[in-house]
């Protein structure tokens, strides 16, 4: 089972992450609303200097998307790391334990460790958890340079959005963390 992993315990909570979140947001506005940091402007227009905040908040929105599904995957990591190595007897424990039998510490996030967790799940749950893989090609597409065009449909990965989805896996999901 595994014993030389040593978690870095650097992993972010969701509050921190809100936190952080809407700390940048506040000085992105305060930044270009207020009318101090005017010399820095002095070249744009009007429109020059929304488009421009937009475009540093809609950045902001990915990079945290990014966290809070970065903070999701290490929790999912963690549980099954966690119940491998300390044995414990319920039906997703023991499925990981096989997991871990064929692959350790290298089985696939939505492959392995979050299939287990789906068919072991409440429907409500189960079609959380089938969400949460949807957004992970979001997150795959930030994570790998986005450069091509994604197959995300109409779908919306704001910070709202993917935060209360993350609430409702940490509800729901009794991690050993």
């Amino acid at each position: 089972m595994p014993k030389n992993i040593h978690f870095s315990r650097k992993n972010l909570s969701l509050p921190e992450i809100a936190k952080y979140y809407n700390s940048v947001r506040s000085a992105i506005n305060y930044y270009y609303n207020n009318y101090q940091n005017f010399d820095n402007f002095l070249l744009y227009s009007i429109e020059e200097l929304s488009s421009e905040k937009i475009k540093i908040l809609e950045e902001l929105e990915k990079s945290c998307v990014f966290m809070v599904l970065s903070s999701l995957e290490a929790s999912f990591r963690i549980d099954y790391l966690q119940r491998c190595r300390n044995k414990y007897k319920d039906p997703v424990s023991k499925k990981f334990k096989q997991v871990y039998k064929k692959y350790e510490e290298r089985a696939s996030l939505e492959d392995e460790i979050m299939k287990i967790w789906k068919d072991d799940s409440k429907r409500e749950i189960k079609n959380m958890l089938c969400k949460l893989m949807e957004t992970f090609k979001y997150r795959h597409w930030l994570a790998h340079g986005r450069y091509w065009k994604p197959k995300l449909g109409s779908k919306i990965y704001d910070f709202s959005s993917v935060y209360i989805l993350a609430e409702f896996i940490y509800e729901n999901l009794k991690f050993y963390t």
